[in-house]
């Protein structure tokens, strides 16, 4: 995804490791418009992605992603900043290090 590209996903390509930093799975596709369960907005920031969940959404900190197989081993990619769905308040990825 260029840098300034915005789109959705599905709000469990999101995962929280042991040091509660945000990441997203490099494994999940995106789509240009909010449909179905792909209601979570992300954009390509320079240094990695800003994230929007279109509602509260519950992330515990796990020792790898949730999936079997293959997708287990997926590529992460940072989230820099995350907004509250319900406040739109910023919470900086650098608060969560």
């Amino acid at each position: 995804m260029p840098v300034g590209e915005k789109g959705f996903t599905v709000p469990w390509a999101m995962w929280v490791d042991q040091e509660t930093r945000y990441w997203l799975r490099a494994d999940f596709t995106t789509i240009p418009e909010k449909s179905g369960t792909s209601s979570m907005l992300i954009e390509r920031l320079e240094e990695g992605f800003r994230v929007r969940p279109e509602r509260p959404h519950d992330y515990y900190a796990f020792s790898k992603p949730a999936s079997s197989g293959p997708a287990r081993h997926c590529e992460l990619l940072p989230v820099v900043e995350l907004i509250a769905p319900d406040t739109a308040a910023h919470l900086s990825s650098a608060d969560n290090t």
